[in-house]
């Protein structure tokens, strides 16, 4: 709490100014620099508490009344001053500071309100309230609306329903980028801690329906074959077509993905396998070869009739 008084008594015009119901001044001059930076407004009225009162342009005769004064309404605040400068001429006081005895202590905040203590509402540009909703302070999402969009897309809703149904039920504006970072962040929750890649593959190893083979170079995932035993069933079943397709396009990790198919005597192809690659050489292609076989046996190889790749 700041409680700041000058007292000027110069021309024997004595006078008592209030700031800020804590802060007083000269009333016959201009604030001096060391009072100049309290960015502290006179008040309108007299302050009344009690008995006791002080209000802008209120005198006294002399230094004894003023320190009396004082300190009967630093009692009725609730609080205790010093006296932290003085001018004097002689042995007659011209000016003095008076502060609360707490001022300049560390804060120590056992309110449960805030209060606005200023406002400013002049801007360096033009204002527009149609384009203010895309600024991303305003695009924020309350957790209650994140578990509603997590809940909505577990249930199988696409995001662009999700984001029409939450505009209208929440009369904002809410953006496709956001619901989709959202779902990215809560999916990387469930990783716990580890990256996208080990994870992954901690989860095929501990998964007893999948089949999996993986190679790595400098600590970077290399090569990652993979496929489940029903895949395999079938395929012990329809040998006799192989398809390979491999994609031209890679994913995050520029790796581009390879397809293994089998078809039926229906004419329905089935995934048998499927592959990440590093690079698309003849040594890629040969491993990727080399895994299948190993998991199929010899004896099925020599039942395959066609292999058809791109």
């Amino acid at each position: 709490m700041n409680f700041d008084d000058d007292i000027d008594t110069r021309n024997d015009d004595n006078s008592l100014d209030l700031l800020d119901n804590n802060f007083i001044y000269n009333d016959n001059e201009a604030l001096d620099e060391d009072l100049s930076d309290n960015n502290i407004i006179l008040p309108a009225t007299p302050i009344n508490n009690n008995s006791t009162t002080i209000f802008v342009g209120q005198t006294f005769d002399d230094w004894q009344k003023v320190e009396k004064y004082i300190n009967a309404y630093a009692i009725s605040k609730g609080f205790a001053t010093r006296l932290q400068r003085t001018n004097k001429i002689i042995d007659f006081t011209t000016r003095a500071k008076i502060i609360c005895r707490r001022a300049n202590a560390p804060v120590r905040w056992a309110k449960t309100k805030y209060y606005v203590r200023s406002v400013n509402l002049e801007h360096n540009h033009l204002l527009d309230t149609a384009a203010v909703m895309f600024d991303p302070r305003h695009r924020k999402l309350s957790n209650s609306e994140k578990s509603h969009i997590q809940m909505l897309y577990n249930g199988g809703m696409p995001v662009p329903t999700i984001v029409n149904m939450l505009t209208e039920q929440y009369n904002r504006y809410i953006h496709n980028k956001d619901v989709y970072n959202i779902l990215n962040n809560r999916s990387r929750d469930y990783v716990n801690g580890l990256s996208e890649t080990a994870n992954l593959l901690n989860s095929l190893s501990n998964n007893d329906k999948y089949e999996i083979t993986y190679s790595v170079n400098n600590s970077k995932l290399h090569c990652l074959f993979f496929t489940t035993n029903s895949a395999l069933a079938m395929f012990k079943c329809y040998p006799e077509i192989l398809l390979i397709d491999s994609m031209y396009k890679t994913n995050r990790f520029e790796m581009p993905l390879l397809l293994i198919y089998g078809v039926d005597t229906m004419g329905i192809t089935f995934l048998i396998a499927s592959r990440l690659l590093a690079n698309e050489t003849t040594s890629s292609f040969c491993w990727i070869l080399q895994q299948l076989k190993q998991l199929i046996g010899d004896i099925l190889v020599y039942n395959i009739r066609m292999l058809l790749t791109n």
